[in-house]
């Protein structure tokens, strides 16, 4: 377990490192944050989420840092440090049980996490630090109360899905606020944690009735259902897995077979054949995808908290079974995240050939007039022809157009026009963000167009 937590933290840093946190929304998130240069001040479900997301960077920022490497950095260390201070948090309340957020994190998590820029990765994290505590912390102790106070004032508002997961846990907070063995601090804050909840979920509820945008309701679901009759190599691989965790827990015949040494021998190979597939068979790499897996960070919680319950019921049980359910929780664990690891290493060569481009052409080019077509560079297409994501192909060539001289910048729509909304005109100057006390310069690129 503690080599999975180590891979997965490494897989963090290369994430960091590579500005992985560019792909998707992430480029408009960035360039729209140096523009701004303060709190973005989004009200509703999702503030609190989005405060977290944009606070290193920001108070960066505020201290008067405008080198863009630095600010890079820190713009992805907001998008990516929720799940390892969430597993951290986790580990300090419970160790022994710490195998079931490892699970969470592999199942939900790392399916899901391409795309750094979304809130229910906060919700999803800061739900296992709450359970965690009530369901394990007996009796509460003071950095355990302070776990559950934190993590309640991060849930207020995060994600539309408490309005599912808040009646869950203010119901557990409630049960531990009548629980007669309490001492009166520890009932007090445990009551404190349910009202807190409450209105995570009026909120959230509230954020459901009237949504902001009609369409995203209506595509996470049809995401989710896109991804469920075709799910991709990580998710077929996690449902597998958590089929052989059942047998073993459930057949002693699984059990043999799992304790034979040539079971380690399959074990190592699957973890391998598992977190080196975006490297065996780059084509294959569909980063898009794990943004519609974005469902999981909902549906995994769901399926979860009963198993915490029955580890809480029925510990005799399940410490007979400990030994397994460690090893493959952390199996699941170090195998998403060297294809997490796997993944950004093909991404960081995608931008490798991109900067290449932004240094040695200029205009308003169309992906079809330049080397980075469909299949050229390995790994699926990163610059989102005729995807979701297209409208952010000008922001990710300003966010990494070298030394912040920008030549050029992409589309993918063949009139020369972006077949989707865009945050700024391309073609207009006027519009563009202002960037220069970052040292982010257009000139080349208004002379050439």
């Amino acid at each position: 377990m503690t080599l999975a937590f180590w891979v997965f933290v490494i897989s963090i840093v290369l994430e960091i490192l590579s500005a992985r946190s560019l792909y998707g929304d992430g480029s408009f998130n960035y360039i729209n944050d140096l523009a701004n240069g303060k709190f973005a001040g989004f009200s509703g479900v999702r503030s609190i989420a989005d405060d977290i997301f944009e606070f290193p960077m920001l108070i960066a920022m505020r201290m008067g840092v405008t080198n863009l490497f630095w600010l890079r950095i820190l713009f992805g260390l907001g998008r990516l440090i929720p799940w390892p201070v969430a597993l951290l948090l986790c580990c300090r309340v419970a160790p022994r049980h710490f195998w079931l957020a490892a699970l969470a994190c592999g199942a939900g998590y790392l399916n899901a996490s391409f795309v750094a820029v979304g809130e229910h990765i906060v919700a999803h994290a800061f739900f296992w630090p709450a359970v965690f505590v009530l369901v394990f912390a007996r009796p509460l102790t003071p950095f355990a109360a302070a776990t559950l106070f934190l993590s309640a004032l991060i849930l207020l508002e995060s994600y539309e899905s408490l309005l599912f997961l808040g009646p869950l846990l203010a119901a557990l907070a409630l049960w531990r606020t009548f629980d007669r063995r309490e001492i009166p601090w520890a009932r007090g804050i445990f009551f404190a944690a349910t009202i807190l909840f409450i209105m995570a979920t009026v909120i959230a509820f509230a954020a459901v009735s009237k949504p902001a945008n009609g369409r995203e309701l209506g595509g996470f679901r049809s995401d989710a259902f896109a991804i469920l009759l075709n799910p991709g190599w990580t998710i077929k691989w996690t449902a597998l897995w958590i089929l052989l965790m059942v047998g073993i827990c459930l057949s002693e015949r699984f059990q043999r077979i799992a304790a034979h040494p040539y079971a380690l021998i399959v074990l190592v190979f699957t973890i391998v054949l598992w977190g080196a597939w975006p490297l065996i068979k780059p084509d294959d790499l569909n980063p898009a995808r794990q943004f519609n897996a974005r469902f999981l960070d909902l549906a995994v919680p769901l399926a979860l908290l009963p198993v915490a319950f029955a580890v809480a019921a029925v510990p005799k049980w399940f410490e007979s079974r400990r030994q397994h359910l460690v090893v493959l929780s952390a199996a699941l664990l170090l195998a998403q995240s060297l294809w997490q690891i796997s993944a950004t290493w093909q991404w960081n060569g995608f931008v490798g050939a991109l900067r290449g481009v932004l240094a040695s052409r200029t205009g308003y080019l169309s992906l079809s007039e330049t080397h980075l077509v469909q299949g050229a560079v390995p790994g699926q297409s990163f610059h989102f022809v005729g995807g979701v994501f297209d409208w952010d192909n000008p922001c990710l060539c300003i966010a990494l157009s070298p030394g912040g001289r920008v030549r050029m910048m992409l589309h993918s729509a063949p009139d020369g026009y972006a077949a989707r909304w865009q945050p700024f005109d391309p073609l207009n100057p006027r519009t563009f963000p202002d960037l220069h006390r970052y040292g982010v310069d257009y000139h080349d690129y208004q002379a050439a167009i």
